[in-house]
């Protein structure tokens, strides 16, 4: 699976996960967290899996605080850490 892909998965389950469904309550943010980590192996590479943990508990620029070219390379520049 493409690198990318890799990281717009792992992000795609987070939102899934975080977000209220018909059928479930939304989870909390630790909660998809560790649903991820114990998961990883099935939706991404460990490092993509690990990256993605860190941005989260770390935090990474919003939107309105910086240009998209700068987050976009903050990103990139963490999942290659």
């Amino acid at each position: 699976i493409p690198f990318l892909a890799q990281i717009v998965a792992v992000a795609d389950v987070f939102d899934a996960l975080t977000t209220d469904r018909p059928y479930r309550k939304a989870l909390s943010k630790e909660e998809a967290l560790t649903y991820i980590v114990e998961q990883g192996e099935n939706l991404a590479k460990k490092e993509v899996v690990s990256a993605f943990s860190k941005c989260l508990k770390e935090g990474i620029h919003q939107p309105d605080e910086a240009e998209f070219a700068d987050i976009w390379s903050e990103i990139i520049e963490t999942f290659l850490e």
